[in-house]
Parts: C-alpha cells; sequence; structure tokens
C-alpha cells in the first residue's frame, strides 16, 4: 500500500532537531495514521524517551528512539475527525514539547487516485489460440493510500492490438481484474 508522506517537519529544543514523518487520513476503525520522530545529531547515548499524548486516547505511550534515533506510533482511532498528537522529550511538561501534529480519520476512501493507483499482469503471454489467457488487475487506492472498497467501478479497455477482454467492471477489494485472449499473435496496450 501506498503511505502518504507528508514533508518531514522540524523543530529544536535547543539540543537535538525533532523531523517526524506521517501516515495521514486513514479510514477510521480500519486503518492506523503513523507519526515517526527522527532525532538529530544522534544523543550521547541510545534510548532518548519521546512521550507521546493523544488528544483522543486516555493513555500516553512513551516510546524510545531505536538506534536510527527513530521513535514512532501506529494508532486507529473509531472516531472521523482530526487527532492532535504532542510529542515530548521526556516527561510531559511545556518545555518538553518538540512536536505538535494534527493527523485525521476520514469515513471512506476518496475517488480513486491515478498516482497512487497501478495495473499488473498476473498472467502474461498466452498461447494466441482463443483460450488462453493473459490477465491484468488494476490495484485500487485514493489520494492518502487508502484502499478502494469492493465495488468500485472500473474501465478496461485495449489500447492497441487484437484481443477479446473479460472484465467485470468492479472491484473486489480494491483490486479489478481483466482477462484478455486472442487469436492474433501480437502485443495487446491495455489501459485501465
Amino acid at each position: 500500500m501506498p503511505a502518504l508522506a507528508i514533508p518531514a517537519r522540524r523543530r529544536e529544543d535547543g539540543q537535538y532537531l525533532f523531523r517526524h514523518f506521517l501516515k495521514d487520513f486513514s479510514i477510521a476503525v480500519r486503518a492506523s495514521d503513523i507519526l515517526e520522530i527522527t532525532v538529530s545529531p544522534t544523543p550521547p547515548a541510545p534510548g532518548l524517551s519521546l512521550t507521546f499524548s493523544i488528544s483522543t486516547a486516555s493513555y500516553t505511550p512513551v516510546i524510545t528512539t531505536n538506534r536510527q534515533w527513530c521513535g514512532g506510533i501506529d494508532f486507529a482511532s473509531t472516531v472521523v475527525g482530526p487527532v492532535t498528537v504532542n510529542v515530548y522529550n521526556g516527561p510531559i511538561i511545556p518545555a518538553n514539547l518538540v512536536a505538535t501534529q494534527v493527523l485525521n480519520f476520514i469515513a471512506v476512501p476518496g475517488p480513486v487516485d491515478l498516482a497512487n493507483s497501478y495495473l499488473t499482469v498476473i498472467q502474461n503471454p498466452a498461447n494466441a489460440d482463443g483460450v488462453s489467457q493473459d490477465i491484468v488487475e488494476a490495484v485500487l487506492y485514493d489520494q492518502y493510500g487508502n484502499a478502494e472498497p469492493s465495488g468500485t467501478p472500473i474501465t478496461f479497455s485495449i489500447e492497441s492490438g487484437t484481443a477479446s477482454m473479460t472484465a467485470s467492471g468492479v472491484s473486489s477489494g480494491n483490486v479489478a481484474t481483466a482477462y484478455f485472449t486472442s487469436t492474433v499473435v501480437g502485443s495487446v496496450q491495455v489501459q485501465g
């Protein structure tokens, strides 16, 4: 699944620089948003403790940075809407605040995004006997990298070459499949 990477943001606490990466706009109840903090320059000893305060949660996880000086959380929400996450270098006191990020949970995926979706060839080449099949799948995601639901309409077309096509026209999960047969030897260009 493609992950939507928001450009890293920086915040300094006077000693270290904190950059964060996230996967945002996940489907509430179904998927997790991700917030990862990278600390630089490398602290002198491993294991810096970062405390995550999540506005909709009753817990405050403390994550110890790994060897790459990263610490992060994946978390889900049962509620659609924004969630504010404050990250502290140590205990939760205002002077220790190093990052604030608003993450968002949405109810359903957005429309299919061509930049995140793709076609893949499952079976190729097939004999040109009118029976053997080439198989192509379209894997569908929205602009945030969320998988599209079953029943999402898709149209496959033959752009060049000679073949017969069979396709349901809708996805099963976030995948739609098309089957191609031909009695003519040669390439077929497919669009979905």
